[in-house]
C-alpha cells in the first residue's frame, strides 16, 4: 500500500515556513468493493439506440438548427465530435457504430452551414 506525502504549513503568525508530512489513505480500487468494479451506467447505445438513430436528419441527430449563432454551433459540434470521436474507439459494437453514425452526420452539418 502506498502512502502519500502532503505538507501542510505549521507555525503560528506571519512568515512560518515549517512543513510537517501528513499522510493520507491511497484512492480506493476496486478490491474495496470485494474484489468487483464498481456498477457502470450503461452507455448512449445500450438498448438498441443504434436502432433510434434511423431516419433522423443529420440536424436532429446533432440537435442543431439553421437559426442557431454560427459560434454556438460550432462549440455545440465540437462538443458532440469529441464525446462520439472517443467512442469510435470503444471495445463495445453498439457504442462505436452509434458513435460513427454520429460522427458522419457531424461532418455533414459542418460541411452544410459551417463551411
Amino acid at each position: 500500500m502506498a502512502i502519500f506525502n502532503i505538507f501542510k504549513k505549521r507555525g503560528k503568525g506571519k512568515g512560518a515556513t515549517s512543513a510537517t508530512p501528513t499522510t493520507v489513505d491511497p484512492p480506493k480500487d476496486a478490491s474495496s468493493h470485494g474484489g468487483e468494479a464498481p456498477p457502470r451506467r450503461p452507455g448512449p447505445a445500450v438498448n438498441g439506440a443504434v436502432n433510434d438513430l434511423a431516419g433522423k436528419s443529420p440536424e436532429e441527430l446533432c440537435g442543431i438548427s439553421a437559426e442557431m449563432p454560427r459560434d454556438e454551433m460550432k462549440a455545440h459540434l465540437a462538443k458532440l465530435f469529441k464525446r462520439h470521436n472517443r467512442g469510435a474507439s470503444s471495445l463495445d459494437e453498439n457504442t462505436r457504430q452509434l458513435a460513427e453514425q454520429m460522427l458522419d452526420a457531424i461532418v455533414e452539418v459542418r460541411t452544410k452551414y459551417l463551411n
